[in-house]
């Protein structure tokens, strides 16, 4: 292998960071969203985002394949179905590509094992997306140059391995806000996975948005370990619940079960990752939601 990239491999990869690296990340209400958007590249549109690409750009000589590993199923209300509405938005965009997907791909070994075999497919760029994928992805691009990464979320880069995210806190900000409104026992909960840095900020951010309108509020946090574990999560709620708390909201890549749970013991949840206000229409107050696709210059970016 070379580490000579052709000019229309540079072009191709300088689109897909104009279509996914420009992320939004929108404040939304149950009541003014029934159904998740169906386009998948949100509310600005796939025809709006293939015009501002430029009339220049030619979509359909874009012929590569990108391969996408995500550590759960793509429909879990959450994480990975918000990363895969991305995934789907590029496909729309690039009739010529070939999208390569592997779902509930572990933090480990396997993610090696999964990225390897799509670079012998042919792939030659990759999108791993779950936060423990990064360092298999910085093995993997060691022994295979010529293939570029783009990790969501995390903090290390290497020669082919980039990073991208957005600046979700400030959505977690008016969502504590809402919650802090909402509370009548000022106690809020929080059921995330594990302490990294964006699961952090997003607990500061939320308890200082509920502070900022109710300042006896407090913010109770279970770490489950698991980034999606219906059982250990449905659980957490319980026992968020069983003290009193009646809002709960979550940092885990399927948050259906925490929100199922809530709904039926009459607490009110706070979304994360995915608009998933059908799962309890009656409780649901509001979420914090990604879409990756190019911005319109909004609040997160």
């Amino acid at each position: 292998m070379t580490h000579h990239k052709t000019r229309q491999t540079w072009k191709f990869i300088f689109c897909l960071l104009a279509v996914l690296m420009l992320t939004q990340t929108i404040l939304f209400v149950a009541q003014a969203q029934d159904e998740m958007a169906p386009d998948p590249c949100g509310p600005m549109g796939t025809e709006a985002v293939a015009a501002s690409l430029g009339a220049d750009f030619d979509l359909e000589s874009l012929n590569a394949k990108i391969g996408f590993l995500y550590v759960g199923p793509v429909d879990d209300f959450g994480y990975n179905y918000a990363a895969d509405q991305g995934r789907l938005c590029m496909e729309a965009l690039f009739p010529n590509a070939e999208f390569l997907t592997a779902e509930n791909v572990p933090e480990n070994a396997e993610a090696e094992r999964v990225m390897e075999q799509m670079i012998r497919s042919g792939a030659t760029i990759i999108f791993p997306t779950s936060f423990g994928h990064l360092d298999p992805a910085i093995r993997v691009g060691q022994r295979f140059p010529d293939v570029t990464f783009f990790h969501l979320g995390g903090p290390q880069t290497s020669a082919n391995v980039g990073t991208f995210f957005g600046e979700i806190w400030q959505m977690e900000y008016a969502s504590g806000v809402a919650a802090g409104l909402m509370t009548e026992s000022n106690k809020l909960g929080f059921i995330v996975a594990f302490p990294i840095p964006q699961v952090l900020l997003n607990i500061n951010a939320f308890q200082l948005g509920a502070q900022s309108v109710n300042p006896d509020v407090t913010t109770t946090v279970i770490f489950t370990s698991n980034w999606c574990d219906p059982g250990t999560q449905a659980e957490a709620a319980n026992t968020l619940i069983e003290q009193g708390i009646d809002v709960i909201t979550q940092h885990e890549d399927c948050p259906k079960p925490i929100i199922e749970t809530a709904d039926r013991n009459g607490a009110w949840s706070v979304g994360y990752h995915a608009d998933a206000s059908t799962v309890a229409p009656e409780t649901w107050i509001t979420g914090a939601r990604w879409i990756w696709g190019p911005s319109d210059g909004g609040p997160g970016n």
